[in-house]
């Protein structure tokens, strides 16, 4: 019982509180009266039905009510009504009813069901003093309103994206899984190189989800309408309206009231809104439409090559319009790597980019160019003889000749004075007028460090010193 009683106490409390709250009016506290009287929630008089009250003063077409504070030996020196509920505003007593035994009081009409009124006074009133209505015209106009309103969606999409990167080389050799190209002295390793680069689309991603518009209160009607609250749902979820006003509100004829709103998130459906008025209920709707996203990110996108070899290069763009899911965009270049251009050993490196990403994707690609040995080198010419079919153990060839201009080739490393072993590295000239004259001629890559040239009536040389060699530089690997 104490629990019980306790609860009911607390109940009656914030009952009391909220009339006050009610009654009192914008910019006026408590203590500026003297008093209060609360209407009792029913009309002692009827609807007059007389559109002969009608006139140019507070009765108007558009309906009115007659209030009057009664009690005898009252000495109030000024009241005024207060509205709540479905009424509002505040209206100070008719200033020829002041000093009497009554005052009156005309407001504008308010559907009677759920109005609220206490009349504030200031001076003395007596025990038996009441606030009733004497009389009320509801009008002879026809409230009516147009409601609309308008769904606005917002959204961000983000598309993402992959890239990958690798070079390909002719040969397909590799050195710790990288791949390389050997460049020869003799251009036999002369070689290309390819770069591809990869980049696929994966797709999009979609956030900021907002839905926001208007909600557009038009009175059409002839006569003010009151406005007492609303309701909103977005995708089935009741959400706020801003209106700019408190409820109820009174929307005069020709008048327009407009409210906003914004919601975050992802919603489906429809937009529908209730406006509620003393009189009736008005609604309006609007789908929740999803289209084009408002902003997109990495829509397009740059791909950028970079390298210390080849420099910065823009290789293009990729456009997700043209593109589907999964879908991949192939950029590629190629180079040819050729002995002499190029100091080895070399490793380049070049790194792809996604610009608006910052994505990037690497590749190697090593280098390396011959080294130089020692080997001889034997002039063959024009019906030379070899040392190996004459029964030497060493390789070579003497060259008969006659007076004249001769051109012989010159082989490094034919082992058993067979060619196809060897490495043609130049040419010798040798010409025979009386005297013998020999020019050396090597091709690119190969120098001559030391020469011997023999020539007599024999076929070879009789002492080791004067034997023919060439020596040159041949590649090694």
């Amino acid at each position: 019982m104490k629990n019980s009683s306790y609860r009911k106490y607390w109940r009656i409390v914030l009952v009391l509180f909220i009339v006050g709250i009610m009654a009192l009016a914008p910019g006026l506290a408590a203590n500026d009266f003297d008093g209060f009287v609360e209407w009792g929630g029913y009309p002692q008089g009827a609807d007059s039905e007389e559109p002969g009250y009608i006139g140019d003063g507070p009765r108007t077409e558009d309906g009115w009510i007659h209030w009057v504070l009664t009690g005898n030996n009252s000495n109030i020196e000024y009241a005024e009504v207060i509205l709540g509920g479905t009424g509002s505003g505040e209206y100070p007593a008719e200033e020829d009813s002041y000093g009497s035994g009554s005052l009156h009081f005309f407001t504008p009409y308010f559907e009677l069901d759920g109005l609220e009124a206490i009349a504030y006074y200031t001076g003395t009133a007596a025990n038996n003093v009441q606030l009733i209505i004497s009389d009320y015209y509801s009008g002879t106009g026809e409230e009516e309103l147009i409601v609309s309103k308008t769904v606005e969606t917002f959204f961000t999409r983000q598309h993402l994206w992959d890239i990958d990167k690798e070079v390909t080389t002719e040969n397909e050799e590799f050195l710790d899984s990288d791949p390389k190209i050997w460049l020869f002295i003799d251009g036999s390793g002369d070689e290309l190189a390819t770069w591809n680069i990869d980049v696929t689309y994966l797709g999009f991603e979609d956030s900021d989800f907002n839905v926001s518009g208007t909600v557009t209160i038009e009175n059409t009607g002839t006569i003010p309408a009151v406005l007492t609250g609303y309701e909103d749902f977005l995708g089935g979820v009741e959400i706020d309206v801003d209106f700019g006003v408190d409820f109820p509100h009174i929307l005069a004829e020709g008048e327009t009231l407009e409210g906003t709103y914004s919601e975050e998130g992802f919603f489906e459906g429809m937009n529908e809104v209730t406006i509620m008025t003393t009189k009736d209920e008005y609604s309006a709707d609007a789908e929740i439409l999803w289209e084009d996203p408002d902003e997109e990110i990495n829509a397009v996108v740059t791909i950028e090559d970079d390298s210390d070899f080849f420099g910065l290069e823009e290789l293009g763009t990729v456009d997700s319009a043209d593109l589907l899911e999964g879908d991949v965009v192939n950029f590629n270049y190629d180079h040819l790597f050729e002995y002499g251009l190029y100091e080895g050993p070399a490793v380049i490196e070049n790194t792809a980019k996604i610009v608006e990403s910052g994505q990037k994707a690497s590749a190697i690609l090593k280098i390396n160019t011959q080294e130089f040995i020692y080997e001889s080198a034997w002039a063959k010419g024009d019906g030379a003889v070899s040392f190996t079919d004459s029964g030497f153990s060493n390789w070579g060839w003497t060259n008969p000749i006659e007076e004249g201009t001769h051109e012989m080739d010159l082989w490094a490393g034919a082992a058993q004075s067979d060619t196809s072993k060897g490495t043609l590295v130049g040419t010798v000239t040798v010409v025979y007028n009386g005297g013998i004259d020999v020019t050396f001629n090597l091709d690119y890559g190969h120098t001559l460090e030391e020469s011997h040239v023999y020539a007599g009536d024999d076929m070879f040389p009789q002492q080791r010193v004067n034997q023919q060699n060439i020596l040159a530089q041949i590649p090694h690997f």
